[in-house]
């Protein structure tokens, strides 16, 4: 039976334990419970800095490919049918909370960096104190299951995954039967963004993020910084349609160039 999820008490317990090892955690699809060992734990908190939930990133050797996979489960505090209350891998209710609501809050003048995925997201926030990074949960396809709301009124800034699934993520794609879905793009158009960059990723090895080049690649902050000032494209997004046309435009306040994301009609 399926559990009911509910934001946490103040008093219940930590999910990950010392050993690394989370606390017993409910699976209502498998009717047991199950222990992780995460290779890294997203903590999703309120602008006030409650805890809402988690996104677990479980990292795994396939057996027939043997390359490295990854599972990212959200952990949701839940009732269960018996009336237990518990964590559980649950998704968030209702419309999902991004990841970063309490950085955002702190900083409530600075530009927004929109990353895709919760590590990448975290890179960023390291990287570029300057900016309040924030990300969403459940990969590219769940952009409209967010709320994006309070990105009302800011500054934001798209950095993508360098493949076409992450320029989809932002900027919308068509299924197969054709029918227009919107990306991160038109979701802040719609929720009020004061303007809307994208930095253009291509050229860079498929599926590259931010944390690649911090991480893997070994760039340094200043030097990712300075790779994409040339990079990044002033989106309009209007009504009806899409398209877009990337160029390179100098990352300043007042950009030289413009290019237009489509919205379709609702």
């Amino acid at each position: 039976m399926r559990c009911i999820t509910q934001w946490p008490p103040d008093d219940a317990p930590e999910l990950l334990t010392d050993s690394g090892w989370t606390v017993p955690i409910w699976n209502a699809k498998r009717d047991k419970l199950r222990r992780m060992k995460p290779a890294r734990v997203f903590p999703y908190r309120n602008a006030e800095g409650q805890t809402l939930g988690y996104v677990l990133r479980c990292e795994f050797v396939d057996r027939d490919s043997r390359k490295l996979k990854k599972w990212t489960p959200q952990v949701t505090w839940c009732v269960g049918p018996d009336g237990q209350k518990q964590w559980c891998l649950e998704s968030f209710p209702g419309v999902r909370p991004l990841y970063g609501l309490d950085a955002l809050a702190a900083k409530p003048e600075a530009p927004v960096l929109i990353a895709e995925g919760e590590k990448c997201r975290d890179v960023a926030a390291r990287a570029f104190p300057g900016y309040a990074a924030i990300s969403w949960s459940g990969g590219g396809k769940a952009v409209t299951k967010a709320d994006w709301s309070p990105l009302a009124g800011r500054d934001c800034v798209l950095w993508p995954d360098a493949d076409n699934p992450g320029r989809q993520a932002m900027l919308g794609w068509r299924n197969d039967a054709e029918q227009f879905r919107p990306g991160v793009a038109q979701l802040l158009k719609r929720a009020g963004a004061k303007s809307i960059r994208f930095v253009d990723v291509t050229g860079q090895p498929d599926g590259w993020d931010i944390a690649d080049a911090l991480e893997r690649d070994g760039w340094s902050p200043r030097q990712l910084a300075a790779w994409a000032e040339n990079r990044v494209i002033e989106l309009d997004v209007v009504a009806a349609g899409w398209c877009l046309q990337p160029a390179a435009v100098h990352l300043d306040p007042i950009l030289r160039d413009r290019h237009a994301v489509r919205l379709p009609r609702a």
